[in-house]
């Protein structure tokens, strides 16, 4: 039996409409971490995003959703590996 793992990302915050400095929820999506780990060799390597990542490890700690999430979120579309799109979820007061 194979188990494959799955990674959520995040790529976009969303917003209290009083308070723009305070996340109230973000819009995930789920790939395979595999998958996820290629990607971002590849793109890191061909600087694809808009920050700069020593490595997958740096990426999972401080990626900017609204950019290289946004960029993570196409690839996954374009190549059929969008395993879930979560869409908004909010966070719980």
């Amino acid at each position: 039996m194979i188990i494959e793992v799955e990674h959520e990302l995040n790529r976009a915050w969303i917003y209290d409409e009083y308070d723009e400095d305070e996340s109230i929820g973000e819009t995930n999506f789920v790939v395979p971490t595999n998958w996820l780990i290629d990607t971002f060799e590849k793109l890191n390597n061909e600087k694809k995003f808009v920050c700069k990542y020593e490595d997958f490890e740096d990426f999972e700690k401080s990626y900017e959703p609204e950019t290289d999430g946004e960029l993570i979120y196409q690839c996954a579309i374009k190549e059929g590996m969008l395993k879930e799109d979560l869409g908004i979820v909010m966070y719980e007061d």
